[in-house]
């Protein structure tokens, strides 16, 4: 492989444009070494980033890229990008909101006949529920470049939402080049994490309480009647668990464990609602033929508490 960094860009955008998002971020860290001062490495760095839920980073690598070419609407791009991804448009009014939203107008500025740019103007207006700037920003894509699907599927959101007084997050682009007609764009990963954390809220209520009642009815020795009492516990727990799955698109399952990486919080309370129900799932397992201690329920309880403690402090 050659060491100039132009040829590991050209990698990194090749891994990018072929859904390779690990190998690219390696390219492009080779090349951010062989040339710090470049633009590009850092853009292509921080996109490979935000696909990888990395969203900290992946703002910090755009944000140099901008620095070192204030006037390339591709960093521009990037930035708005990766701020959008990481959930600054939550709460349009925090800093990073503001950033996100002056990153896609200054895109704008830049390229007035790039369609990209208006698409990320319309992604950044949609998350933040401005509908009217989003359309308006899809139909100049879609003046640019009458094919673009990533613009008309989320103009077909836009329109959705605006008479349904609901928000939809924005298809990503990439995916949706992909998308055959009829099939419905990829939620990202901030929409699923709001399908997931009612579910998780009402798990860690069900596991906690569910299992405080189990520790108490079984003291100071549990007997047999008790592990039925863990059975209709894992039987709510499982039945629970899988009612988000059901409204998830197929092409999102396999993305699952990245959104929980990508969402710390949330990440956490999975693990300890999981560690939790394993616990439980042991304690009932080994019941069935020697009735035991209740160290394990304890167990259950004390981590299903943590876990609703974190569900509650949730923001945004």
């Amino acid at each position: 492989m050659t060491e100039e960094p132009e040829a590991w860009c050209r990698q990194a955008a090749a891994h990018l444009a072929n859904g390779k998002p690990k190998r690219a971020l390696q390219a492009a860290e080779r090349a951010t070494e062989l040339a710090p001062d470049a633009e590009a490495p850092h853009r292509l760095r921080g996109i490979a980033l935000t696909e990888l839920g990395r969203h900290a980073e992946a703002v910090a690598a755009a944000r140099e890229a901008v620095r070192l070419a204030p006037g390339d609407w591709r960093g521009q791009v990037a930035l708005a990008e990766a701020l959008g991804a990481g959930g600054a448009m939550l709460d349009p009014q925090r800093p990073e909101g503001h950033q996100a939203v002056a990153a896609a107008r200054r895109a704008v500025e830049l390229a007035p006949a790039e369609p990209r740019c208006f698409e990320v103007l319309g992604d950044i207006a949609l998350r933040a529920t401005r509908w009217d700037i989003a359309e308006q920003a899809y139909l100049a894509a879609l003046r640019l470049d009458p094919g673009n699907k990533h613009a008309k599927l989320n103009l077909d959101l836009v329109r959705k939402s605006a008479k349904s007084g609901q928000a939809p997050a924005p298809s990503g682009s990439a995916d949706d080049a992909q998308l055959p007609t009829g099939e419905p764009p990829p939620l990202p990963a901030d929409a699923v994490a709001r399908l997931l954390w009612p579910t998780a809220r009402t798990l860690t209520l069900v596991l906690s309480l569910g299992s405080l009642a189990l520790v108490i009815a079984g003291l100071p020795q549990p007997g047999p009647g008790h592990v039925w009492l863990g059975v209709l516990l894992l039987a709510a727990t499982a039945v629970l668990a899988a009612l988000p799955l059901r409204h998830l698109p197929a092409t999102v399952r396999p993305r699952l464990v990245r959104v929980l990486a990508s969402r710390p919080r949330l990440g956490l309370t999975t693990l300890l609602l999981g560690f939790g129900a394993l616990c439980l799932l042991a304690w009932t397992a080994i019941s069935l033929f020697q009735p035991g201690d209740i160290q394990l329920p304890v167990l259950t309880c004390l981590s299903t508490a943590v876990a609703a403690v974190l569900a509650r402090l949730r923001r945004g």
